[in-house]
């Protein structure tokens, strides 16, 4: 991975992009990349500054979470559960996802 990222600090794309994040006048959406390699272009991109990945479903999300892992922290990546959809009462579910979620929020 640090080979990876070595060769992201060469590309003048990818410096562009750090220099527009940092000034905040920017927003980001890459796409047709491997989350594999999108991983090592945020450990560049925003070092160890916080920010946020939205998957298009849980199963890339978790993908996601897997890949992150392999460049960030463990305990730097929060995944953040999807709704539990109940197809009976509301009143029977469950409240420990509402609270995985919550912690989400607020770590």
């Amino acid at each position: 991975m640090k080979k990876i990222v070595d060769k992201l600090k060469k590309s003048k794309k990818i410096v562009e992009y750090k220099h527009l994040l940092q000034k905040n006048k920017a927003n980001i959406r890459i796409d047709n990349i491997s989350l594999s390699v999108f991983a090592c272009v945020c450990k560049y991109v925003f070092e160890d500054e916080k920010f946020i990945f939205l998957a298009q479903n849980d199963f890339k999300a978790k993908k996601a979470q897997q890949d992150f892992s392999a460049v960030f922290d463990e305990e730097s990546i929060i995944y953040f559960p999807e709704n539990e959809y109940m197809l009976y009462d509301i009143s029977a579910r469950s409240t420990e996802l509402h609270a995985e979620r919550m912690k989400c929020l607020y770590t």
